[in-house]
């Protein structure tokens, strides 16, 4: 046996497991088959030689030992036959007696272990077909396996998912090689560098290592070398210890692999490494392979069994840290084509899913020859559009940060595509980076006509989080190019943005002009949408004037359009505006149909800031209802719908009405009360 680590720290919970299976209490016999298993580097083989250690009193016939090298590329794995050889002449049987064919060796070795108690580590073992035929010992032998594949065997089998390791054991592990005091001394420092080694002992080990021989370094110099993504895996060598050769041992033995998938799976891995996304889906992963999303599962599968995926839920799976860096160094000659499927998908699947969500609204983002993930209802794609965000944003930045021109025109696309998916979740931050690098894209390549969406769509992020001359700048900028390419519809488009930003900023006599010039441009090129969004500036911009009359007026005529084209996103944002109107002429009975109906809208279609608008039109109403307690109740759910949006005027005018629902409650409840819902 190999002798346990000096320095072995942790895994208790581990290690109490795994003694009950092989020393449990009393007379009871051991486990037949304990399998450690998980990741390369994850300490399966420590942790495994350690326990033989510890209870190889309870097997006094003997402990045998064999690296199987099921995971070593320089080596190929021992067949079974050279397994059950080694072990029969461990057991005392000459070499000239060992058996050579296969099934007479299995016999002879049930032979020796009969009425024994040994303990058989096989270490690093490829699969079960490897060992299968040592696994009919008698009872009260153990075989201790680790291995990098997840292994399914019988009632006998027990199997231990080694995880990476605590925050607290990694520490601990680095204490004991690098010294305790200069571990706990910077324990910030040691927290980001565990994180960076991603919990698992081989990169702990290293780390430590490097940390011991080199007493000048601190551990935040070697936490920052280690910050580098392109360096990290050479950081992570010592001697013959590297976290990269670890992982390409198993990625070599898929590539060696005997079935398809195990190929597929080899190649997965090396693609996955291009993609700069949080996490796959198998439909993804097919498009990125150029296969069906069914051989695609199979083969992400496959590395979730090899230990080299992780599922982050269901149908979704993610890499860690290290492996995922190991992935991108393997770079296939392929690369861009496969880059070019992924983005292509990602592109087309979000422009359906944006125009499936609302048919009403202008899709900014030109179609991509590529099959999209399908979604039938509004409701299905909005749902995947807030579940697969991160992912496209996330793709949207790689791909805008290439200096491929094709690759980078995929990130614009993927970029305008996202657009009202990011409006309606006020995800504004996110809108102007992403539009940013849009926009000096669409001008290296010469782009106006996507500059001009760029510049849309930054002034959108601005003016809604109170930047109004600033997004006037970009909408300017706009103008100027729609008109230079004599783009009537994004010239109507853009003077409606420039009316929505004055309304935003509060300024309503210098939107209104915008608003009747976009009205007058939306007739005559026949632009219905236009009409519509013209009337309802206009509308605003009466109503923050203090002209509710008119404002109600032209309102009525916006939703008047917006009923007739079945425009029910823009018929909420209308009838909101309506409720106000009636609201600020004292009319709250006439107020509330309006808001109610506006807020089952926005409820549906997820458009924050118009729901946090409702509530508090809402709550007004009911306060000139004198019906203190609904007024409460839609506070109290604005404050739920606006929190962390960081929208400043309309978070003060919470606080308003906050303030002003307070102030009419009375200082008891009445009694047998409840508080209706809102």
């Amino acid at each position: 046996m190999p002798r346990p680590l000096a320095e072995f720290v942790g895994r208790s919970t581990e290690i109490l497991r795994l003694k009950e299976q092989l020393a449990p209490f009393g007379e009871t016999p051991p486990s037949p088959l304990v399998i450690i298993t998980r990741p390369p580097g994850v300490g399966k083989s420590a942790l495994a030689a350690h326990v033989a250690h510890l209870a190889k009193d309870r097997f006094p016939d003997g402990q045998l030992y064999v690296n199987c090298r099921g995971a070593m590329p320089d080596l190929p794995a021992l067949t079974p036959i050279d397994v059950l050889g080694r072990f029969l002449r461990a057991l005392g049987v000459p070499p000239s007696a060992v058996p050579t064919d296969l099934d007479e060796a299995a016999a002879a070795w049930r032979s020796r272990l009969h009425d024994r108690r040994v303990l058989v580590v096989l270490d690093d073992a490829a699969d079960l077909a490897q060992i299968r035929l040592l696994l009919a010992a008698s009872l009260g032998n153990t075989l201790l396996v680790t291995s990098r594949e997840t292994m399914s065997w019988g009632e006998d089998a027990v199997q231990l998912e080694l995880a990476r390791m605590s925050q607290a054991e990694s520490a601990t592990m680095l204490a004991k090689l690098a010294g305790a005091d200069r571990i706990s001394a910077y324990a910030g420092e040691t927290a980001r560098l565990v994180r960076l080694c991603d919990g698992l002992p081989l990169a702990l080990r290293i780390a430590g290592a490097r940390l011991a021989s080199r007493p000048d370094w601190s551990v935040s110099a070697l936490a920052a070398r280690l910050s580098d993504e392109q360096t990290r895996l050479n950081e992570l060598a010592v001697g013959d210890l590297a976290v990269r050769s670890s992982l390409a041992a198993s990625h070599t033995a898929l590539e060696r692999g005997s079935r398809p998938v195990d190929r597929l799976a080899a190649r997965t891995l090396s693609l996955l490494g291009l993609l700069h996304v949080p996490e796959v889906t198998a439909e993804a992963a097919g498009a990125l392979l150029g296969v069906t999303s069914g051989e695609a599962e199979a083969a992400l599968e496959r590395l979730v069994d090899a230990y080299l995926l992780d599922r982050s839920g269901p149908g979704r799976y993610q890499l860690h840290d290290l492996i995922r860096l190991f992935a991108g160094e393997l770079h296939p000659s392929d690369w861009r084509e496969a880059l070019i499927r992924a983005l292509s998908y990602y592109a087309a699947s979000t422009r359906l899913a944006s125009h499936v969500s609302d048919p009403h609204r202008t899709q900014p983002a030109a179609p991509v020859d590529a099959v999209p993930h399908e979604v039938r209802t509004a409701e299905e794609a909005r749902a995947w559009l807030r579940e697969e965000e991160a992912v496209l944003s996330a793709a949207a930045v790689q791909a805008l940060h290439s200096p491929d021109d094709t690759i980078a025109r995929l990130g614009v696309n993927l970029t305008f595509g996202l657009q009202w998916r990011q409006e309606r979740a006020y995800h504004m931050t996110e809108m102007k980076e992403l539009n940013t690098l849009a926009l000096r894209v669409s001008e290296r390549l010469g782009d106006e006509a996507g500059a001009l969406l760029a510049h849309d769509h930054i002034a959108n992020a601005l003016r809604l989080t109170g930047h109004t001359d600033e997004a006037v700048t970009h909408l300017r900028a706009g103008l100027e190019l729609a008109r230079r390419l004599g783009d009537a519809f994004s010239e109507m488009r853009t003077l409606g943005n420039l009316s929505s930003a004055y309304n935003s900023g509060e300024r309503y006599e210098e939107s209104l002009p915008w608003a009747e010039l976009q009205l007058s441009l939306a007739r005559s090129i026949g632009a219905s949408v236009g009409v519509r969004y013209a009337l309802l500036s206009m509308g605003y911009s009466h109503l923050g004037a203090g002209r509710p009359e008119e404002a109600r007026e032209t309102l009525h005529e916006a939703l008047a359009e917006a009923e007739k084209a079945g425009d029910i996103g823009q018929e909420g944002v209308i009838r909101v505006a309506l409720g106000e109107a009636h609201v600020d002429l004292e009319d709250p009975k006439q107020a509330l149909p309006h808001l109610l109906r506006a807020r089952e809208v926005f409820e549906a279609n997820g458009y924050r800031i118009g729901k946090l608008r409702c509530l508090i039109a809402l709550s007004r109403a009911y306060r000139m209802l004198e019906d203190p307690d609904r007024a409460l109740s839609c506070v109290n759910e604005a404050v739920v719908c606006g929190g962390g949006l960081g929208h400043a005027r309309w978070e003060q005018r919470l606080r308003e009405e906050r303030a002003a629902v307070d102030a009419t409650q009375t200082a008891a409840p009445r009694p047998g009360s409840t508080t209706p819902a809102c």
